[in-house]
């Protein structure tokens, strides 16, 4: 009995384990393209960023993020290029568009794109920047849509696939965020 007992343990270990890897392995088979997050009082700028992490074995050219967001509360100022899509060379651009059926919704498609033969790495590739609207409610926190595709840098280039995107945040707050300084307080 108690060798059965021993033995049904180190089954049940084995199958443990091969399902965390097995649920490792998926997580590191999809190449993510998220949003961040920024916290900032009404009227003020906030900077989101936008992530690219590759999966393994993954080299892409391109990548496009389509942010929606409220037009009434954020407004767009601008893009610039992360340190990742600076290291590749990569152009990054900024397209807003309005949709016709949802006035109060704003687009902004999100291209970062190098030249042939390049590929962009993992990182931060963009930072858009909106200002909060004046009359935005305190503690609202405002979601940004991230819709996301990415093409590889074969010949053709090829859609990626498994791609995700998470959708990023605007926290409006009623003061300011501190940073503090680690050194300053030991």
């Amino acid at each position: 009995m108690e060798r059965l007992r021993l033995i049904a343990s180190v089954v049940l270990a084995s199958l443990v384990l091969q399902a965390t890897a097995l649920g490792q392995g998926e997580a590191f088979q999809t190449t993510n393209l998220d949003l961040g997050f920024d916290t900032e009082q009404p009227g003020h700028e906030v900077v989101v960023p936008l992530i690219l992490d590759l999966s393994q074995g993954v080299e892409v050219v391109q990548v496009t993020s389509q942010v929606t967001f409220p037009a009434q509360l954020l407004f767009f100022e601008g893009v610039t290029a992360g340190l990742s899509a600076q290291a590749a060379g990569a152009m990054v651009s900024a397209v807003k568009t309005t949709d016709e059926n949802n006035p109060e919704s704003e687009t902004l498609t999100v291209t970062v794109s190098t030249k042939r033969g390049g590929s962009i790495p993992s990182g931060i590739i963009a930072d858009l920047a909106f200002t909060i609207a004046e009359d935005a409610p305190i503690e609202l926190t405002i979601k940004l849509g991230n819709v996301v595709s990415a093409l590889t840098s074969d010949d053709p280039p090829r859609p990626v696939q498994p791609i995700t995107g998470k959708e990023g945040e605007v926290l409006v707050s009623a003061t300011s965020p501190i940073f503090a300084c680690f050194f300053y307080m030991h």
